[in-house]
């Protein structure tokens, strides 16, 4: 018989032993509903990896234009993890010393892993690298699979016992080849297990992510793949350039933060192999600002910075042309940069004109209505 006349016949025996009045003997159920009363449950405080930016227990996200920065981020968090030293923005608050685990498939060890460590003041004794997963019965190894793994690294981070945080660098790399990335239903599917993973053990676990190129209204919308990537975790941040600032600035800026008032974005740069925090008091842009269109907005919209020196520019022109060389000495002391000025000029329509020979006075002055320079 095939499986489909067995089963037909099974359903006919059944409904003439109904008819005869006889009990039908209910079928083993194969699975079950897994459920807690939350009078049983005790509230907890959510504890952080990074106060206010990277909770323990959960999946976290760092998303960017490829080589922007963000394996130089997941590098230099490994630096503070396993120094037990303070993070950027926390100076009084010293992060609780412990081992990271690393899955990075797109660099490699010895010459790009490694020096990048060893810059950031990494303690490469507590730095575990998953290079592959060997195969008992086979030669070779393949690359880790969330889905057919994860087991083993449960068992990596209770060997190793003091494990704080592990970064997958790409993440979607790691859901598996037979997984559709763009798919809602089985990225969920794959990453739920990785979410219990970090709960079960009390860990972060932060996934890198690339954009897409194409323009969205939201920040949270370029990320790769399904949108399941961005809604299963509990804090997505961005790592981009600062448009308003020096020209290898970079920020941090959050693109959704579920457990926390959202946090002000940092800035950084990347100088002889490591990261440099600079001073972030002035970043104001958020995310979609940065990264997308900002809900409707033109996305070439002007950020907080080049609007202020755009006003700026307009005061010290309004009276007519005026040297490059002095309105540059001005814009210094304002705290105008370079790149910033040239932006907010660029958006106001000031050409700079010649006015002097052999190309050494150029001025500038604010167009009139009809577009023209005004002398």
């Amino acid at each position: 018989m095939t499986k489909f006349t067995t089963r037909l016949a099974d359903a006919q025996a059944a409904a003439a032993a109904l008819r005869n009045g006889e009990a039908a003997a209910e079928p083993a159920p194969a699975s079950r509903l897994r459920v807690r009363r939350m009078a049983d449950v005790t509230a907890e405080r959510v504890t952080w990896l990074w106060p206010h930016r990277f909770p323990n227990g959960k999946l976290s996200i760092v998303a960017g234009v490829q080589g922007l920065g963000k394996s130089f981020l997941t590098v230099d968090m490994a630096g503070v993890i396993t120094r037990g030293d303070c993070w950027p923005d926390c100076p009084d608050e010293p992060a609780q010393r412990g081992s990271v685990v690393m899955l990075a498939l797109e660099d490699g060890l010895a010459d790009t892993l490694r020096p990048r460590l060893d810059a950031a003041g990494a303690d490469v004794s507590k730095v575990h690298v998953v290079e592959g997963v060997a195969e008992v019965d086979k030669s070779g190894e393949r690359v880790f699979n969330v889905g057919r793994d994860l087991h083993l690294l449960s068992e990596l981070v209770e060997r190793i016992g003091d494990v704080r945080a592990v970064f997958m660098d790409p993440l979607n790399a790691y859901i598996g080849a037979d997984v559709d990335s763009h798919r809602d239903n089985e990225v969920r599917a794959a990453l739920h297990p990785l979410a219990a993973f970090a709960e079960r053990h009390r860990l972060a676990v932060l996934g890198v992510m690339h954009l897409s190129k194409a323009p969205q209204n939201r920040a949270l919308f370029r990320v790769l793949g399904s949108v399941a990537y961005t809604a299963l975790a509990r804090a997505v941040w961005f790592i981009g350039e600062d448009r308003d600032g020096e020209p290898d600035d970079r920020l941090m800026l959050a693109g959704k933060l579920n457990l926390a008032k959202v946090a002000p974005g940092l800035r950084f740069r990347i100088e002889d192999g490591r990261v440099v925090w600079l001073p972030s008091d002035d970043v104001r842009c958020s995310a979609d600002e940065a990264f997308g269109d900002g809900g409707g907005r033109d996305a070439d919209e002007a950020g907080p910075a080049v609007k202020a020196a755009m006003e700026w520019l307009q005061g010290v022109l309004a009276d007519g042309e005026q040297r490059s060389t002095e309105v540059a000495k001005q814009a210094k002391e304002a705290g105008i940069n370079d790149r910033t000025l040239r932006r907010a000029r660029e958006r106001l329509g000031v050409k700079p004109t010649n006015r002097g020979s052999f190309g050494a006075c150029w001025y500038w002055a604010l167009p009139d209505p009809c577009g023209e320079a005004k002398p």
